[in-house]
């Protein structure tokens, strides 16, 4: 018998084939992971809405010997449905980018989780989205060993300077 996992997860990416969908998760627990899920074509799935783009979930994995498969869960919320502004959807695309192109699959992250996890709460509630994406950014690039925190950053314009030469480099 296989062991089952539940973890709170965002939805970065879905591929579709004939009998299944690849689905690109970003979790505490696992890190980003691609996991498949059955019968997502069919309408009345109750699968389906778990694997939105964008969507933030609380989902039940089953390790197999070859794959890991979704075989339950909820949704949390829909950034599509929550998002306001075109900027902040660019905001949150951007952030899974950086990370999908940056971080190892199936390693723990649990700090960028909570700091991705605070972005997406955030910039909802926040009318200074531009600063939030920034002190993003500098807290994943501090974690991830690409910047010191203990650089002497005094302004703003500073700030920008560094993390744009940084994720140029990148």
């Amino acid at each position: 018998m296989y062991n089952t996992y539940e973890a709170d997860a965002f939805v970065f990416k879905s591929l579709n084939y004939d009998k299944y969908q690849k689905v690109l998760l970003f979790t505490k627990q696992f890190g980003l992971m691609w996991v498949q899920v059955y019968s997502t074509n069919q309408m009345k799935s109750k699968l389906r809405k778990l694997t939105q783009d964008f969507s933030f979930i609380k989902v039940f994995i089953i390790f197999g010997k070859k794959n890991k498969k979704i075989i339950g869960g909820e949704l949390k919320s829909n950034l599509f449905f929550s998002a306001e502004t075109h900027r902040q959807f660019i905001i949150l695309k951007k952030a899974e980018k950086f990370l999908e192109n940056n971080l190892i699959l199936n390693e723990s992250v649990e700090d960028i989780f909570f700091e991705f996890e605070k972005l997406y709460n955030d910039i909802f509630r926040i009318n200074d989205i531009k600063t939030r994406e920034l002190l993003f950014f500098k807290n994943i690039l501090s974690y991830l060993g690409y910047l010191n925190i203990d650089d002497k950053i005094k302004t703003k314009k500073e700030m920008i300077l560094s993390i744009n030469n940084i994720l140029n480099k990148v």
